[in-house]
């Protein structure tokens, strides 16, 4: 990555070395006819030989105005071919202008409009300046005036100088302060630094730039900004200035920490523990803005069993109807699940692809789950319904490796009708790999989901962590319940600092979420209860014609003999309701795991 790095660097600084020099300059002072008041519109000219300065001037409609040009609606002025391939093509254009038709524009731009500045002109002479990054050998500036006329004169065409720096990330990322950073520039004597949020301005629906430094001028290629506060979006761009020429602007920066400048929380050990509840608590990380708490149950298998992990009726979506349903952009429900483009209605999720090309894809998801198993299969079952003439939804099961590269590795399709119906799905899991469940579509439309139930196969003694919820605090502790965990069942969780930036009420800043790493794992030990050893009811056995029927609450292992000790019947981890008809009447022995029953069996 250093390799990288410095060879880019070296790339880039390569194209800073150029020399600078005034490329040209025009006066007009040989446009003696008319005036700045009333131009010579009986000779508009298109072929300037002799009076200018530099020859190969040229123009469409261009009148004389009494040493300045005029430029009424629709004509245009084109400078010589000038060599503008210096400074990696960046220069500025200066000039006087002033337009009887106040506000007028001046448009500057090459022969073909291959990139374009402009600036408004108001009806009193004032210097101007235009900076365009094209510039190459043979290059021709046209000037034109495409909506309204103005007057231009004392045109300077100076390659710039200095280039524009290459603003870099931001990096000492603290709650005081962070420092901008940017590449040196060849010729440069100082930098200008503007550091800017921008505030929503509700009548014009736009974001207008509000300034924490502007040109702020700074000798070296770095600047710790100390002026701001922590959570608030700022960016920044940087100009080179040398002697007397001043480049353009950097692209933008956007100002966020990286994960590593997000400590860690440490998490500490679980108080108040009570009857399927306790509170959670974790050290200050010091710029973090919220913290995410995540619960996780791990299962363990007494039997070989399928395991729920999810089973939903979504039934407190009570707004809203199929027609006419409750829209968000995200949503996060029980036990980790979320949904991108979701719709709720009438008891029931959905996503919502109607403007697909624009927003992608909805997608409903599973929190990540660890198949440690050896063979371990998704049992999903869920009802669905279409409307807006979907027709294919997707059932998908897909690995996460360690560097978040997703792969499916199973699918199943979901035909829809605009009735609702069941299905019914089981995909293969990879044993080892994170795993996540994915339902979603590829057409237009919406589809809506009720009951939605999630098993996973398991052996008997396999353990199995399954996220109950994740909480968002800006506290540092937050109370927990409803954990739902029984028999072997564990309780633990894990605590991840977050920075994001203040938001401003209905509105969208783009600057990503910085997490810190997860905190230590912290074990909880719950009441036996619900922790770690539940009374099982005893085995019961009972007769029925030539039918022995066992009710086994553990699944224990089942076997029965004839009364002379011959073994008819073994069964392992057997279910909790068991049947078996004897082919022989006679007298049998039941054993259910040590317990032990005499029957007798009538054919």
């Amino acid at each position: 990555m250093k390799k990288f790095l410095l060879t880019f660097i070296l790339a880039v600084s390569a194209l800073f070395t150029a020399d600078a020099k005034v490329v040209l300059t025009e006066d007009f002072s040989l446009f003696t006819n008319g005036s700045d008041t009333a131009p010579d519109y009986n000779n508009m000219m298109t072929d300037l030989t002799g009076l200018t300065q530099t020859a190969g001037w040229s123009g469409m409609y261009v009148c004389q105005a009494g040493g300045s040009a005029y430029l009424p609606a629709g004509a245009y002025l084109a400078t010589p071919a000038l060599d503008l391939s210096a400074n990696n093509g960046s220069f500025v254009v200066t000039f006087k202008a002033k337009s009887d038709s106040y506000p007028a524009m001046v448009i500057m731009s090459d022969m073909y409009m291959a990139s374009m500045g402009y600036v408004e002109i108001t009806n009193e002479w004032k210097e101007y300046s235009i900076t365009l990054n094209n510039g190459a050998p043979n290059y021709m500036i046209a000037i034109q005036a495409l909506y309204s006329d103005f007057y231009i004169d004392d045109i300077v065409v100076d390659d710039n100088g200095v280039d524009i720096p290459f603003a870099l990330p931001s990096s000492n990322f603290t709650k005081n302060s962070f420092t901008a950073n940017w590449m040196a520039v060849n010729g440069a004597t100082s930098y200008l630094l503007d550091v800017y949020t921008y505030n929503y301005n509700y009548e014009t629906t736009t974001f207008d730039p509000v300034f924490l430094l502007k040109d702020k001028e700074v000798t070296g290629t770095s600047y710790v900004v100390t002026e701001g506060e922590f959570d608030v979006p700022y960016y920044y761009n940087v100009a080179a200035k040398g002697g007397s020429s001043i480049s353009d602007k950097s692209q933008r920066v956007t100002v966020f920490p990286s994960s590593d400048e997000v400590s860690a929380p440490v998490a500490y050990d679980a108080e108040n523990i009570g009857e399927d509840k306790f509170t959670a608590s974790w050290s200050a990380s010091d710029i973090a803005t919220k913290y995410y708490l995540q619960v996780v149950k791990i299962h363990t298998a007494g039997h070989s069993e399928d395991y729920v992990i999810a089973d939903y009726d979504f039934s407190e979506f009570t707004e809203g109807t199929l027609e006419s349903p409750h829209k968000e952009m995200e949503y996060l429900f029980e036990g980790d699940w979320s949904a991108s483009m979701a719709l709720m209605a009438d008891g029931a999720i959905g996503i919502n692809n109607e403007d697909i090309n624009f927003f992608g894809a909805g997608i409903l998801t599973s929190p990540v789950i660890a198949l440690n198993g050896a063979d371990r299969k998704f049992n999903v079952s869920l009802k669905a319904v279409a409307r807006d003439g979907m027709k294919r939804g997707t059932l998908q099961l897909c690995t996460i490796d360690k560097e978040y590269n997703v792969t499916i590795c199973d699918s199943k399709e979901i035909a829809l009708t605009e009735e609702w119906a069941e299905y019914s799905f089981e995909l293969n899991g990879t044993a080892g790999v994170a795993s996540t469940l994915v339902i979603t579509s590829d057409e237009a439309g919406r589809m809506f989901i009720d009951d939605l139930k999630v098993s996973v196969k398991m052996n008997k003694g396999e353990e199995l962590p399954v996220p109950v919820r994740t909480y968002a605090s800006r506290e540092l502790s937050h109370d927990v319940s409803e954990l739902g965990a029984a028999g072997d069942d564990r309780i633990c969780y894990n605590v991840t600092a977050s920075w994001a930036v203040r938001q401003q009420e209905g509105v969208v800043m783009q600057i990503p979420e910085v997490r810190s790493a997860a905190s230590n794992v912290v074990y909880v030990n719950m009441p036996t209860s619900i922790g770690s050893v539940e009374a099982v009811a005893s085995a019961k056995v009972s007769v029925k014609g030539n039918t022995i029927m066992v009710s086994n609450p553990a699944c224990e292992n089942i076997a029965i003999y004839t009364a002379s000790g011959k073994q008819v019947v073994y069964a392992t981890d057997a279910p909790a309701g068991a049947q078996f008809v004897m082919p022989v009447s006679g007298v049998y022995v039941v054993t259910v795991g040590a317990e032990e029953f005499k029957v007798s069996v009538q054919n």
